[in-house]
């Protein structure tokens, strides 16, 4: 029989302070960030506190919904039929 084979996380997970200063550049509160992002702000607070590993589809989600919206290497979807 064989062993499941294990596969290393693509993204390693943010650290607390990364998280906390993402949020403070977007000048968002926690609760803002949490609701931005469709999750608790309890979750949020975890993360930030370290108590809990923010999942990496999140970090990307904020990242993205948080990023310059004038920085031209953000892809806008084409809107034209």
């Amino acid at each position: 029989m064989s062993k499941s084979p294990q596969f290393a996380p693509r993204y390693p997970p943010p650290s607390p302070d990364a998280i906390k200063a993402a949020r403070d550049q977007a000048k968002l509160s926690m609760p803002q960030a949490a609701e931005l992002c469709e999750v608790s702000a309890l979750s949020w607070e975890r993360w930030e506190a370290g108590k809990n590993r923010m999942p990496a589809p999140v970090w990307k989600l904020f990242n993205l919904l948080t990023k310059d919206q004038s920085d031209p290497s953000i892809s806008k979807p084409d809107t034209q039929p």
